[in-house]
């Protein structure tokens, strides 16, 4: 699928406010495609990784709630 970066014509930040807002509307599923396309982008991004985590989580999508928290966790670690 093309990044949501390219199809809505925004950079990264911008897609990962997008992700924010689709998270507040509670369309999950498209909240988690849009933080798993800003992670092929910046896989470093702690936002998208949360926002991930918090979309899977609503979806039931345990392992990949579950791969986003430690990632996000290893770059935590990392960082100190």
């Amino acid at each position: 699928s093309k990044c949501c970066a390219t199809r809505h014509s925004l950079c990264p930040i911008p897609a990962l406010r997008l992700c924010s807002v689709v998270c507040c509307t509670g369309n999950w599923r498209n909240a988690l495609r849009d933080s798993q396309e800003v992670l092929q982008l910046e896989p470093s991004n702690l936002k998208a990784i949360f926002r991930g985590a918090r979309a899977a989580l609503k979806l039931g999508e345990w392992s990949v709630c579950r791969q986003l928290v430690q990632q996000g966790l290893a770059l935590e670690a990392d960082a100190r």
